[in-house]
């Protein structure tokens, strides 16, 4: 199965996101991030929940917020 199969139904604007689950610096603190798939749907935009953990957002779904992503705002963090 190629590629463009799998992500013919999948809307551009969510494919060029940089941060699908990532830890991130979102204005100037540290927080897991997370794409939110049916958010974005809804509103024709990415739009990432924030965490204050990668476990509370992944398996206790605590979210602090979700907001929309914005390059200026989000830096990833790379292990060096």
């Amino acid at each position: 199965m190629k590629t463009e199969d799998l992500t013919k139904d999948i809307p551009q604007f969510i494919l060029d996101c940089p941060v699908v689950m990532h830890w991130v610096r979102y204005r100037g603190k540290t927080k897991f991030a997370m794409l939110n798939f049916e958010q974005s749907i809804l509103k024709g935009k990415p739009m990432i929940d924030l965490c204050y953990c990668a476990t509370a957002g992944m398996v206790n779904n605590r979210v602090e917020k979700t907001v929309t992503y914005h390059k200026r705002l989000f830096e990833l963090i790379v292990d060096k």
